[in-house]
């Protein structure tokens, strides 16, 4: 491990019927790990405190309604080739900057929208 702590956990309603606490169900990820879910009430979850070191999350959101040409040209449009998309967002994800909240709250927005349109684009390609 990279950190301490920092374990994801679900948190899920007591047993049907039940009155108790909720069920908290933790999990430990490792390096490489990822965690995909749908985002709805029935998968209530939280993260534990980092005790020591830098736990990375990538959090994506899913949508069926495509991401508008005006918001992707307003963030300098999507990336030409494979090596570009990577430095996009190895770039969006990982540069280390003193950023205020607005600014962060932009570059996840960014990170999104390009994230999505790709996959999007690909999931597209794929069914036709």
């Amino acid at each position: 491990h990279d950190f301490t702590g920092g374990s994801f956990v679900w948190n899920d309603p007591p047993a049907e019927g039940g009155d108790g606490p909720r069920v908290l169900t933790p999990y430990a990820p490792v390096r490489g790990s990822a965690v995909i879910f749908s985002s709805g009430w029935e998968n209530m979850h939280q993260v534990e405190r980092l005790e020591s070191g830098t736990r990375f999350a990538v959090p994506c959101f899913f949508t069926t309604e495509a991401v508008p040409e005006a918001s992707l040209d307003h963030f300098g449009g999507v990336p030409s080739d494979d090596e570009a998309i990577a430095d996009d967002l190895q770039h969006l994800l990982l540069d280390a900057r003193r950023e205020n909240p607005m600014q962060s709250a932009g570059r996840v927005k960014q990170l999104m929208m390009k994230w999505h349109h790709l996959l999007g684009g690909a999931a597209g390609a794929a069914a036709s």
